[in-house]
């Protein structure tokens, strides 16, 4: 050995050859590095071809799917959770329903087994000639354009939207003052996503500027496997059509737990949060406004407003 301390040396866990030998070994000992990573990762491949993706544990299965005639046209995130479908047939059996945002009426084509009326209200014209096609009423116009002999004759109404920093708060000022004025009282239920950083910031502000009530989470997996979720997230900026979704409860209207012009007194300019800082979701498309969660720390200071 020590005849041959001045040939090699040892270092980084290798024995080297020393001096003039010392790059070439280097670049020996890279390669058979890369060549393993090959190798491996060759092996990777064929095992998951072999990967099986099991049937999800604890998320609820639809009910609409055992409903006479529906058939899904869309999958989430396109629309709502179908499992959305099932919480609100809860509250408006009997009643009527109505939906800002409808896409091609998943939901409503549920909801309508149990409901007295439906109304869809949707911008897109292409939309509101399916939902004709699929015999719903449907007011094709931009909802915050309704006024208030024009808002929905509906008991509990429903959206989510695609900007919820913007869209939540302006269509709920519109939903108190249009169902006030119609001396009307509705129930207002908002969903969010939690795949959605802006979604996840708008629901406690929500909450506590218009005087919210209620949240019930629900946990869905409409399919997939995890082959898709790469390409999901660089098209739906989600990880897969599952995961947790919010809905958030008011009562809005002349009976609403906030009036619109107590709001305007109370809170002002305090419950206004359109953009959103500097945070930013990895899975956010790139247009988006960034929301930074240490809003949702300055929208848990927000109080309510309270009579008296």
């Amino acid at each position: 050995p020590m005849r041959l301390a001045h040939r090699v040396k040892h270092a980084h866990g290798v024995w080297y050859p020393a001096g003039d030998r010392i790059i070439a070994a280097r670049r020996l000992w890279r390669l058979a590095v890369l060549l393993q990573l090959m190798l491996s990762a060759a092996a990777d491949a064929q095992a998951q071809g072999r990967w099986q993706q099991l049937p999800a544990f604890g998320a609820a299965i639809s009910r609409c799917h055992g409903l006479p005639g529906f058939q899904a046209q869309d999958v989430f995130p396109t629309r709502s959770p179908l499992v959305v479908a099932d919480h609100l047939i809860s509250l408006v059996e009997g009643k009527a329903f109505a939906e800002v945002g409808t896409r091609n009426g998943d939901i409503m084509g549920c909801v309508k087994h149990f409901a007295t009326s439906v109304t869809a209200v949707e911008l897109d014209r292409a939309h509101c000639k399916v939902l004709e096609k699929r015999g719903f009423r449907v007011v094709c116009r931009d909802f915050l354009s309704l006024q208030p002999h024009e808002m929905p004759l509906a008991d509990v109404l429903y959206w989510w939207p695609q900007m919820s920093w913007d869209q939540n708060e302006a269509w709920m000022r519109h939903t108190m003052r249009g169902y006030e004025a119609a001396n009307r009282t509705v129930t207002v239920v908002i969903g969010f996503d939690s795949h959605w950083a802006a979604d996840m910031v708008s629901l406690p502000r929500m909450m506590h500027a218009f005087g919210g009530y209620a949240v019930k989470r629900l946990f869905f997996d409409e399919g997939g496997t995890w082959k898709d979720m790469f390409r999901l997230m660089r098209t739906e900026f989600r990880p897969g059509s599952w995961g947790v979704f919010h809905l958030a409860h008011f009562t809005v209207g002349v009976g609403g737990t906030v009036r619109s012009d107590h709001l305007e007194q109370k809170q002002g300019a305090q419950t206004s949060f359109p953009g959103c800082g500097n945070f930013r979701n990895p899975m956010s498309p790139k247009d988006e406004p960034p929301c930074p969660m240490r809003w949702v720390d300055e929208g848990a200071r927000i109080r309510p407003w309270r009579a008296g």
